[in-house]
């Protein structure tokens, strides 16, 4: 990939840290979300995209467009693309507590296959929808932040700014 501040300083991240990438188009969120992921695979981290509705094959065709053997990664295991209803939404709507189970049994899968961090992406867009959970999200993402601090594992939580208003994003 090309060196470029965005780069330089998604390079400068490691376990332990939480963001967030505000876009507008997919252009925008490709290009924090692919080179997070990217980094990633480069340390020898395991890595899981969580995409939206009937977005996986967009994200699988991102990230080859950007050089990354997604099949190979795939199948060594070091890349995870799947869904919020195979991640957030098992248990049919959203707990939080839950999810941090979930993150935690999946940090220690992790490095029981030899990698050396978790790394973590997830694309947002469903928690609005019918307002689902919106306050158990908010307070989720600030739990995240604590939990994250003591793991093995970094996330980037991902805002359309066209969907999210300000304030919330705020």
């Amino acid at each position: 990939a090309q060196a470029t501040p965005l780069i330089a300083a998604l390079e400068q991240l490691g376990p332990h840290d939480h963001f967030c990438s505000i876009y507008e188009s997919p252009r925008e969120h490709y290009a924090v979300a692919i080179p997070f992921m990217r980094i990633g695979l480069d340390r020898d981290e395991k890595c899981i995209y969580i995409a939206d509705d009937g977005t996986v094959g967009d994200v699988r065709e991102a990230m080859q467009s950007e050089g990354i053997d997604v099949d190979r990664a795939i199948a060594s295991k070091a890349l995870v693309l799947t869904t919020k209803e195979q991640a957030y939404l098992q248990h049919g709507s959203f707990h939080p507590e839950w999810v941090f189970t979930f993150w935690k049994e999946a940090e220690q899968l992790a490095v029981s296959e030899g990698f050396s961090a978790l790394r973590v992406t997830g694309e947002t867009e469903w928690v609005l929808r019918g307002g689902r959970g919106l306050e158990r999200w908010m307070e989720y993402e600030s739990k995240m932040t604590h939990n994250l601090s003591e793991s093995n594992c970094s996330a980037l939580c991902q805002y359309n700014l066209r969907v999210f208003p300000p304030e919330l994003i705020l």
